[in-house]
């Protein structure tokens, strides 16, 4: 009985662990050409590009592009929602996030990590979509 307590102590150190870790979220099969409200749920300020388009399955479409002499770059990018089946919403149904790869110092007189990635830097509201 010892040891078949030992084991089962010993299988539930090495299961517990690996059950905990969480897989990345990955865009919903059922909605490859627009996004879901849950998956604009899991979209954060400081996202890459390319994880929100891991998490959305869409990369969207750039709406309007800045590009400055410092090397520093501003995109807008529309996203097409889904209707709560997944289906498309009108062509005229969007979310919209602004990415740039850089970002202030505090008192915003400096630009710090003017890089390649761009990342979300706001986050447009999410509209109820029949």
């Amino acid at each position: 009985m010892r040891k078949f307590l030992l084991l089962l102590t010993a299988l539930a150190a090495v299961a517990v662990p690996s059950l905990a870790v969480t897989a990345p979220a990955n865009a919903d099969a059922g909605s490859p050409t627009c996004i879901t409200k849950a998956e604009w749920r899991k979209v954060h300020q400081g996202m890459s590009r390319a994880r929100v388009q891991q998490i959305t399955g869409v990369w969207g479409h750039i709406t309007s592009s800045a590009d400055y002499a410092n090397g520093t770059r501003d995109i807008d990018v529309d996203y097409r929602q889904c209707r709560a089946n997944g289906t498309r919403a009108s062509s005229w149904d969007t979310t919209w996030m602004s990415y740039q790869n850089y970002h202030y110092n505090s008192d915003y007189d400096e630009v710090l990590n003017a890089g390649r990635v761009m990342r979300v830097d706001y986050k447009g509201a999410w509209f109820s979509v029949n």
